[in-house]
């Protein structure tokens, strides 16, 4: 299924060449899970593992914190984000 995915939105010029393969590595650990459905809990303790350290997309975490503020800001604490 996510080879399909990628597929699509490679046919779309979409490049996907460091998020394709942390797909493949995401949908590894939802299979080793034996995970039927996709939930919140399951995405933040693959995106807190070592498997989808900063090294497997190339970014570092000062990359993401910019991207993160928006989501940050929604929430209840409303501190700022440190790189």
């Amino acid at each position: 299924m996510a080879e399909d995915y990628l597929r699509l939105r490679r046919s779309l010029g979409f490049k996907l060449r460091l998020h394709g393969p942390l797909l493949a590595q995401f949908m590894d650990y939802l299979e080793a899970a034996d995970a039927t459905t996709l939930t919140t809990d399951l995405a933040v303790s693959f995106a807190s593992s070592r498997r989808a350290s900063s090294r497997s997309c190339g970014h570092t975490r000062s990359a993401w914190v910019p991207r993160l503020r928006p989501v940050h800001a929604g929430g209840s604490t409303g501190g700022p984000i440190r790189p």
